[in-house]
Order: structure tokens, then sequence, then C-alpha cells
């Protein structure tokens, strides 16, 4: 079985959790979207005009335009922002208003609470210092600083692509909001710019007054006063330049596309958290139905055993049974719930095995010892000839032989002296039958030096089993647990079904794993399982009286 065939089988096994999870998924995402509040984001564009040169032959100046990239940071700097708070009076605005984090509530309430508990005892109230804002500090430390970092926080400046485009993005609670601090952005970066360059201008006016007064100077001194003439002059046309500049100073850049309020939210998109909010749902239901029938660490109930598998279970086996020969129960007293679950699992291994020719053969195994298979294997062999078959069940475990104790019959000879007899062993001999029922038994028998590998495979039992079926109508292989004996796995060879036993509460789900894995490789076909000793079984209880 491949891992994607073990996720498909836990979506299939809990289909409808899966269903329902993924739904309240669907209804909690839609409902937390809803109350999130709308933001919408609005773009005014500026372009660069490199046509546009700096001041010429003057300190500062610079002959080639102005680079995008350098705006875009000069666009992200303080001054910028601190003159759009001034300009529309954010430091004021109840949505721009910087609002005390949790540990300065929490602060808050635990100095009111302190104060009235002083007031109760009678002490004087303490004073409570004001404090003012430090303007040495900056404005960092103002209410126009914490405006101007929320402003910072909501403007976006990004180049487009390798253009001279730059794109100024204001996010707002309200469209009209946003449509006002990108074109107020705007406003505040090209006065800036101009402001710059008047600034420029002056410097460089100032530099060229200086430089005509020490002309002048030089000129009445000068013996050469023509060419200091020239130079006066030449300096005097500079400073008539630079002053007829002054009016018509514009910035590098200009609006190529004013801001205006956007139709619809940028945030949140509704549609894509509600779909991503069901399939993180589903994702996560499917993990934890995937985790729970792969990694539960012990098998409780039928869909614990049916997750490991991944092939039907037949039969459950109630829990809290207090008596000890529960093999016997099917015949001390037929109608109790054990023994109406005997025959449920009995039937259900008849549905599941027959389909034309008769499935005569099944083997019983089981993760380790203790987990009920030899009292499943009795019960089941006398549920069967109490229905009419000719039943007859064999002790396959050569080591631990424990059939003929349960019933209180010999050991042998049995299963073993088949070898031992060297192929002349009377199969009349080995034949015992049941006490307490129509069940014929086969015990283990003596040969304890016979290797299970050995006879398993030996001609002598392939004859054996033969001659079995075709005596009885149904034939129960008591098997020793799935182990690193190899002769388990050539007794599933030689069998129509396998019936894998699991004790509820006490079988590990990695031990099992790993046992019905080496049952899958010896035989890959008709592997079904039952539980046993289950706490949760529905019908646990009910009986005829």
């Amino acid at each position: 079985m491949t891992e994607l065939e073990r996720i498909f089988g836990s979506i299939r096994r809990h289909g409808w959790k899966i269903a329902a999870a993924t739904l309240v998924g669907f209804v909690l995402s839609y409902l937390a979207v809803q109350s999130i509040k709308d933001r919408y984001t609005a773009t005014t564009l500026l372009i660069m005009d490199q046509r546009v040169s700096r001041l010429l032959g003057t300190e500062g100046g610079n002959a080639a335009g102005s680079s995008p990239d350098s705006e875009v940071e000069i666009l992200k700097s303080w001054n910028i922002a601190e003159n759009v708070v001034e300009r529309l009076d954010l430091h004021t605005a109840p949505d721009f208003a910087e609002r005390p984090g949790l540990v300065s509530r929490l602060g808050a309430q635990v100095g009111d609470a302190w104060q009235d508990v002083r007031a109760k005892l009678g002490w004087p109230r303490a004073e409570t210092p004001d404090v003012q804002a430090d303007e040495a500090t900056g404005p960092q430390g103002t209410s126009t600083g914490a405006a101007v970092r929320m402003l910072q926080q909501r403007i976006t400046v990004r180049r487009r692509g390798l253009t001279d485009v730059i794109a100024i993005e204001a996010t707002a609670d309200n469209p009209d909001r946003a449509a006002q601090l990108a074109n107020a952005y705007a406003d505040a970066y090209i006065e800036e710019h101009v402001t710059a360059k008047v600034r420029s201008i002056e410097r460089a006016e100032e530099t060229l007054s200086r430089r005509l007064a020490e002309l002048s100077e030089a000129l009445k001194k000068s013996e050469t006063q023509l060419t200091m003439r020239q130079l006066y002059q030449d300096t005097l046309a500079r400073m008539k330049t630079v002053s007829q500049q002054r009016t018509v100073v514009t910035a590098d850049a200009r609006v190529a596309a004013e801001a205006r309020p956007p139709d619809r939210p940028s945030f949140p998109p509704r549609e894509i958290l509600t779909l991503l909010g069901g399939f993180l749902a589903f994702l996560m239901s499917t993990v934890l139905a995937y985790g729970r029938d792969h990694y539960s660490r012990i098998i409780r109930t039928e869909a614990d055993i049916e997750a490991i598998s991944g092939v039907r279970n037949i039969g459950v086996l109630p829990a809290g049974q207090s008596r000890r020969r529960l093999h016997d129960e099917i015949v001390n007293n037929p109608f109790s719930a054990f023994s109406e679950a005997i025959r449920r699992t009995f039937l259900g291994l008849e549905l599941m095995t027959t389909s034309g020719e008769r499935k005569k053969t099944v083997l019983l195994t089981s993760t380790a010892s203790g987990d009920g298979k030899t009292t499943v294997s009795i019960a089941l062999s006398r549920a069967a000839a109490g229905s009419g078959l000719r039943t007859v069940i064999i002790d396959c475990d050569l080591l631990r032989p424990k059939l003929h104790e349960r019933l209180g019959i010999d050991k042998g000879p049995g299963l073993a002296d088949l070898m031992a007899a060297e192929g002349k062993q009377d199969l009349d001999a080995l034949l015992k039958p049941d006490p307490r029922s129509n069940c014929t038994v086969v015990t283990a028998g003596e040969g304890s030096r016979v290797t299970s590998a050995r006879l398993f495979q030996s001609p002598e039992f392939a004859a054996f089993l033969s001659e079995l079926e075709r005596r009885f109508d149904f034939v129960v292989l008591d098997a020793p647990p799935v182990g690193p004996m190899a002769g388990i796995l050539l007794l599933m060879r030689s069998v129509d079904t396998v019936l894998f036993v699991a004790r509820g509460g006490a079988t590990k789900a990695h031990d099992a794993r790993l046992a019905l894995r080496e049952v899958f490789r010896a035989h890959p076909a008709n592997v079904l399982t039952m539980l046993n000793q289950s706490e949760r079984w529905v019908g646990y209880g009910y009986s005829y009286k």
C-alpha cells in the first residue's frame, strides 16, 4: 500500500469529519474576513524630467538629471513625511492617534488600582508627574513624530521597473483619505524639491555677490583695468542669469497622474482569504485524520485497525469479560454478548471469503502472544461446528503450543509427528475430538526438534493439509504470532484466508503495522482483521435471556 493510498484511505474513512471541519473552516474564515476593516490604496505617479538641469556653473550644480532611485530614497525621508503631517494636521487626526501598547495599558490600569487602594486606606494620593514632550529630543518624541511614523507605515514608494516613473501608494481606512495622502505626499515632495533649488540659487547669489564686491575693489586698485573689468562684467552677467532663474525654478519631477479615490478596497481579498481558510481547514483535518490512523500509539477501535491495515475488520469482541475461559463461553453461554460477537465474526468471515468456491482454510495470527488469538480460534471453530460445518482446528505453534491445554486433551501425537514418522503417520491418529463440541482437533505434537520452516514446506504437510480440506468444510489454523520465524510466512502461503487478531487497548499500532506488512508480503490477497477486547464495542452488554 503506497503512502498516497493511505492518505486517500484516511479521507474515505473520516470523510464526514473532514467535510464538517472544512465547512466550519469556510464559515469561520468568512466571519473573520468580514470583521476585518477595509483598507483602500490610492496611487500618485511622478515622472522624472531629465531635461530640467540644475544650476549651471554654481556650487552644488549638476548638469545631469536626477536619478529616480535617489529620488525614491528622498521620498521616503522623514522631512517629506513631516511636511505632509503638518500640511494635513495629521497629528490631530483620530486615525493617526498613536494608541498605547498592551504593556502601557496594563501599567495604567495597575496604577489606577493602586491609587484607589491608597484612597481607601486614607493615604495621600500619589502625585503623577506631568510628562511633557521634550522638544530637544526631536520630532520623534512628540505627537507629530508619532503621526510621522504612522504615515510612513501607510506610504509605499517604489520605482516602476527601469522607467523614470515613481509610484506613491497611500493606504487608509477610506478612499478619499487614501487619495488625499498620496497627492499630498507628491505635493510635499515637489515643494521640497523646489525649495531646495531656491536655496541653492540663494547660495549662488550670495557667492556671486561676494565675488562682485571683491572684483569691484580689485578693479579700483588694478592697473590692468581692462582685464579686470571684463572679469567683472562676466561675473555680473552670471549674477543676472542666476537671479532670473529664481522666477522659473521647477522641480526635476512632475505629477503624471494624480491619485483618485479607489472604488474597491485593496485589502482584505475576501474571496481568496475565505477559500484559503477552507483549504487550510481541509488540509489540517486530513493531516489529523491521517495521523490518527497511522500514528496512534495503541489500537482501541475498529477504525484504528482498519486504518492501519487498509482492509475490512470483520469482527469486534467486547472487553470486560470476567471469565477466564472465554473459549468455552460459546458452549456454556451461547446467548451472551461474546458468543453473539463470535457468531457475527464467523458470518462475516463466510461472507468475505466465499465467492464461487468456498474458502476452507483460515489462519489466525497476531502481533504478539496474549492478543487472544488462540481463544478466538477455539471459539470460532466451535461456532462453525455449531452451524453444522465439519470443522477442524490445528495448533501450528510448535514452540509454544497452547491448544491442548485449553481443551484439556493430550499433546500428542500431533502436527510435528508428521515429520518424525517420515510420512507414515496415520492421519486418523492425529485427529482428536473436542470434549465440548463437534469440532475436531490436531495438537502441535511431541516432535519439538522439528523446525516450523522445515515442516510447513515439506510434502508431508502439503499432503496432510490437502487431506483435511477434502474431509472437512472448515479448517482453522492457530498459527504463532508474526515474528522473526520464517515458518509463519511459509504457512500463510498454504491457506485461503489470513485473519489478523489485534487486542484493543494493548496492541501497539506501530507493531501491528510492521506485522501486517509481513502478512501482506506473504499473503497479498484475502487478508482480514479482527479486534479483540474492544473497550468501545457498541453492542457490549446486550444478550438474550
